[in-house]
């Protein structure tokens, strides 16, 4: 069970990433309208970073007992940080779908209930 004091850490850290999606959105201009691309990359941003959260330890226990085998040590890195980076890359997608379409939604209240 999350703490109390934890639970206000994880909502800190999202609301500072919304709040450097918006700074981030004021900056680049995707819809040629500098408020709802700000608003967008501030809620992308915020979901992503709850979308980690939520799934970041069930993806790792799942694919932590993945094996690297290679012929000497060079390429034995290079495929080890090969696949990091592909997980990294699918986690991230994972986070991006799941908090977009609500589960972000969802840590917020059940974070919000147990930290205020």
């Amino acid at each position: 069970m999350i703490t109390k004091q934890q639970a206000r850490k994880v909502l800190l850290i999202g609301y500072l990433m919304a709040i450097a999606g918006l700074l981030l959105g004021l900056t680049t201009d995707i819809y040629s309208e500098p408020l709802s691309s700000s608003l967008y990359l501030a809620y992308v941003f915020w979901s992503v970073y709850h979308g980690m959260g939520l799934i970041g330890r069930a993806f790792d226990d799942f694919f932590s007992s993945m094996f690297v085998f290679e012929q000497n040590f060079f390429q034995l890195i290079w495929a080890y940080l090969v696949k990091k980076m592909f997980l990294l890359i699918i986690k991230l997608v994972l986070a991006m779908i799941i908090g977009v379409c609500g589960g972000a939604i969802y840590r917020q209240v059940v974070l919000s209930r147990i930290a205020y």
